[in-house]
């Protein structure tokens, strides 16, 4: 576990980068529901107890889960352009969650005004993470690269998070902005208001060996969380349409301004001054909610609803 200090830089640095119009996306672990355990591949069991990646729950990161593609006996793969040796998706592939997704509720950040009224998130108080899921199995189907001319594969939920970053980075190209920011809160929007950006991953589970006296774990066996129809800490809101995610971005977004006065504005090291942050719907009669943080570098001066 890390210490709360490191909880309060992790979540400056995030939101410094937040104002400045960049989205931070994080992976949120193969070590399944154990996420300070480092090894998840293999059979060894875990010994610090559920927890979840410190850099995935700030609520300022969006966290990517992992999830594994279940075809059955469905066709979803053909030729790309006649070449056999090409594949490409024919259509969306069912997914169920990934065994190795990190995933879980974190003991340093709370839960987020826009993780209220989530389903199946619980009465939980916590940050809970994942956000999203992508495909992450190493085995079904692993994703494949060339290194030095010699072709590899690789999966994981490192895989996965780059893949939602390009979209991301798509989704902005789209947009015509500078900058996302955090996105979260338009995703757990999109989440209650529509019905065909994600795709609810409902089976499977992030369960995991454990040994005996183990913290969540005191008798041994296997510890962790399952996939349930809405949210859940494996897949999160589930994977993504990127098409429907464009498209439905914009609908109910409010603008806004914010402006930052400080009164008295010049001061001597040893006074204090009082910063008055006002945030205000533009154009609109919304009264925008929220907290407003203050940080001076990398310091946190403190927040404000």
């Amino acid at each position: 576990a890390q210490a709360s200090s490191d909880a309060g830089n992790v979540q400056a640095l995030a939101q410094q980068a937040n104002a400045e119009g960049i989205t931070w996306v994080a992976a949120s672990g193969d070590s399944a529901a154990f996420g300070c355990d480092s090894k998840f591949y293999g059979t060894v069991a875990a010994t610090n107890g559920i927890s979840v990646s410190i850099y995935t729950a700030a609520p300022e990161v969006t966290g990517v889960g992992g999830t594994t593609f279940n075809e059955g006996s469905g066709r979803y793969w053909g030729p790309y352009n006649g070449n056999q040796n090409s594949e490409t998706a024919l259509s969306y592939i069912p997914e169920v969650a990934w065994t190795g997704s990190g995933g879980g509720y974190s003991i340093f950040y709370p839960r987020p005004d826009w993780q209220v009224g989530v389903p199946n998130f619980g009465s939980t108080a916590a940050r809970g993470v994942p956000d999203v899921a992508f495909s992450a199995s190493p085995d079904n189907d692993a994703y494949v690269y060339y290194l030095n001319g010699a072709r590899s594969t690789v999966g994981g939920t490192s895989a996965g998070t780059p893949v939602f970053a390009g979209i991301l980075a798509l989704l902005n190209q789209y947009l015509g902005t500078n900058g996302l920011g955090n996105v979260n809160p338009n995703l757990y929007r999109l989440a209650h208001s529509t019905s065909n950006v994600f795709h609810d991953i409902t089976s499977g589970n992030n369960f995991h060996l454990c040994q005996k006296g183990t913290p969540n774990c005191p008798n041994g066996g296997s510890g962790g969380y399952s996939a349930e129809p809405g949210w859940d800490a494996v897949t999160g809101l589930g994977s993504v349409d990127a098409n429907n995610l464009f498209t439905q971005w914009g609908g109910g977004i409010v603008g806004t301004t914010t402006s930052v006065v400080a009164n008295p504005s010049a001061i001597t090291l040893s006074s204090q001054t009082v910063l008055t942050a006002t945030v205000k719907a533009a154009g609109s009669s919304v009264t925008p909610t929220g907290t407003v943080a203050f940080t001076l570098g990398g310091t946190s001066l403190g927040t404000a609803t």
